[in-house]
């Protein structure tokens, strides 16, 4: 698409020929929080506790929404497959 600003295309008009969903302002924070955490070095704090796996046993009730969770839910709403994920994976080895 050789789209310029001289054009005037509305965003939404971008979006329905892209076929994008719009996504709310809280959940493009926290995937462009995620572009920021999958870049840090690995001795970084905050790229430690993303990988972190808990281990033990979780109580009865329905689990938490985790960070992560919450991630592959923004994701599964914009259209991207997990494939992210298998290569962030690929990277750490």
């Amino acid at each position: 698409m050789l789209i310029t600003y001289k054009d005037r295309i509305t965003n939404e008009t971008i979006r329905q020929m892209t076929q994008q969903v719009p996504l709310p302002v809280s959940n493009r924070m926290r995937l462009k929080w995620l572009g920021h955490v999958l870049r840090m070095n690995d001795d970084r704090l905050t790229n430690s506790v993303h990988q972190w796996n808990a281990t033990g046993k979780r109580s009865r009730r329905r689990p938490n929404k985790r960070w992560i969770d919450c991630i592959e839910e923004d994701l599964r709403r914009a259209g991207v497959n997990k494939v992210w994920r298998e290569k962030q994976q690929e990277d750490n080895e």
